[in-house]
């Protein structure tokens, strides 16, 4: 048998690895499972998450957040400009996407600082530092922001770092 050659085993071994690496899924149930995974384990810090899992959670929970804003500032924006007092479809529209956002904000912020806490765990590094994030809200001076913009940073490398990293 030369090189190109195939037998039963070579071609049940690639479909099983084609299966395991998701190569053949639907890209959208990926993106939506991953996301469904966020809300599911939203209390369960004792495994990590995979970084694509990561990622994919957090570009749909960005997009239910950036659609409604931008919605919401178009409407101040477009009412903004005419300097006439909102309509009631624009007041309408300004409080929905309003109500929606803090609603959507204030019930998410647990099960995404879970899973970014559990990403962090993933590369190997302690879930404190996501303390990390949180330097920006302590103190305004320049200096201090400049270490917390350093500290951000440091904080979105480890979160792209490959699982279990090690130094």
């Amino acid at each position: 048998m030369n090189e190109y050659e195939f037998n039963n085993d070579d071609v049940a071994r690639a479909v099983r690895q084609y299966d395991d690496e998701g190569i053949g899924r639907n890209v959208e149930d990926d993106f939506i499972t991953s996301y469904k995974e966020m809300w599911r384990s939203a209390f369960d810090l004792h495994y990590g998450t995979e970084r694509s899992d990561f990622w994919k959670a957090f570009l749909i929970h960005f997009m239910v957040i950036v659609i409604p804003m931008s919605l919401f500032l178009f409407v101040i924006w477009r009412d903004a400009r005419t300097f006439k007092p909102m309509g009631s479809f624009s007041l309408i529209l300004f409080w929905l996407t309003l109500v929606f956002l803090i609603g959507y904000l204030t019930v998410s912020a647990i099960p995404f600082l879970h899973l970014t806490i559990r990403r962090i765990k993933d590369t190997g590094f302690s879930p404190w530092f996501i303390l990390l994030g949180s330097l920006p809200f302590i103190h305004s001076s320049p200096f201090f922001i400049a270490i917390s913009l350093l500290a951000l940073f440091a904080l979105m490398v480890m979160l792209v770092l490959p699982s279990h990293f090690k130094i």
